[in-house]
């Protein structure tokens, strides 16, 4: 297995505050990108009876039989043209508007394995194009000079181009196309002197022609395609407090999505619960040395596991939970000396899990287990 990424990025922007209560800001932005990706991945099944008899019958060499076959180099270059405006009134309400436009040129080239005929297919210096426009658009009012009230719309797109593991030159000749998303949402925003802050929304999303790696069962392959339409609604908070000597915070969303391509109801590895939270407490300070004490943890609800939208076998993890604490020393805030275990229970959970179903066996990523360490950090 070979590859070799390389990433280009330039941006330029001019902003200007028009002393009226209005801010504008224009700008380009133009980035290239090169992938160079071999990767060949053979299974030895001669030590299988059954095969290595059905291989002698047909004269096979199972010994190396390839389920994987790519010499690919892409080539992607972006270039985007974009613009922000904001204006306030002595009301209390506020309006923005951003622009986005962006042009990407995707070319690619070099060999794959062809899984629906089992030959090697061409990319033969390849090539599309795509154009995306997006916007947001927002206005808000500002109840009080601690809270603010607001409603969005905005879209944001994702480039198309040619997948890094094409499989099928029927299905992924073409490359994928770009992928755009409809966000609309209504906020509330609360922020005290005191040093207490709250955040609420509620929103609804909805993805068009959704980008994601799907999987060819009793392969390594993972070629990008689309897969259809997804949506996702529901609300997401988070509470804060802040002091000399105390910091916490907990957040939280719940979402219900669900796609509309015939794949499933619920999308893979999208839990509709997930709750976060932390601290960190100065429980001790003399001159230039402060020690802390600090624990952060999370939730997350049940999820259905399917690599790449690949339902077939799909498994169900539970709702769980992970914990993790940390004791810190910070002199004159420029050296910083922290040891912390995590997932302090040693929980164990999946971060992915799938079943192949030429052999029933389960390949999965177990999550981080318990873990202690020391960090050092000094800033010069």
């Amino acid at each position: 297995m070979r590859q070799y990424f390389q990433l280009y990025s330039a941006e330029a922007r001019y902003a200007h505050d028009f002393g009226n209560k209005s801010k504008a800001i224009v700008g380009v932005n133009y980035t290239a990108r090169s992938l160079d990706n071999d990767v060949n991945v053979g299974f030895d099944l001669s030590g299988i009876p059954e095969i290595v008899y059905l291989g002698e019958m047909y004269g096979m060499d199972v010994s190396n039989i390839p389920v994987s076959s790519v010499n690919i180099s892409t080539d992607d270059h972006f270039l985007s043209l974009f613009s922000d405006i904001r204006y306030t009134w002595d009301s209390g309400f506020d309006a923005e508007l951003g622009l986005r436009f962006q042009h990407m040129k995707s070319k690619a080239d070099g060999t794959f394995l062809d899984y629906g005929t089992g030959g090697l297919r061409s990319y033969s210096n390849a090539s599309r194009s795509d154009n995306s426009f997006s916007y947001k658009a927002a206005v808000g009012y500002s109840i009080t000079d601690s809270s603010r009230i607001y409603a969005l719309t905005s879209t944001g797109a994702k480039a198309g181009g040619f997948s890094r593991f094409p499989s099928t030159a029927y299905y992924d000749r073409k490359g994928y196309d770009s992928e755009t998303t409809y966000n609309y949402e209504l906020g509330y925003h609360l922020a005290y002197p005191s040093g207490f802050d709250m955040n609420m929304a509620v929103f609804y999303e909805k993805v068009k022609d959704k980008q994601a790696y799907t999987y060819m069962d009793n392969t390594f392959v993972t070629p990008m395609r689309n897969v259809g339409d997804m949506s996702s609604k529901g609300f997401e908070f988070d509470l804060g407090f802040r002091s000399d000597r105390f910091t916490g915070l907990v957040s939280g969303t719940y979402a219900r999505a669900r796609e509309q391509a015939g794949y499933s109801k619920t999308p893979a590895y999208s839990p509709s619960f997930t709750m976060s939270g932390f601290f960190d407490a100065t429980v001790y300070r003399t001159g230039n040395l402060e020690a802390h004490l600090g624990a952060n943890g999370r939730y997350i609800s049940r999820v259905y596991f399917g690599e790449g939208y690949n339902l077939k076998n799909p498994g169900v993890q539970g709702g769980f939970s992970t914990f993790g604490v940390y004791t810190k020393f910070v002199y004159r805030k420029d050296l910083e000396i922290k040891a912390y275990i995590e997932n302090v229970t040693d929980k164990k959970y999946l971060i992915y899990s799938d079943t192949q179903t030429y052999n029933l066996h389960t390949v999965y990523r177990a999550g981080t287990p318990i873990n202690a360490g020391l960090s050092f950090i000094y800033n010069f």
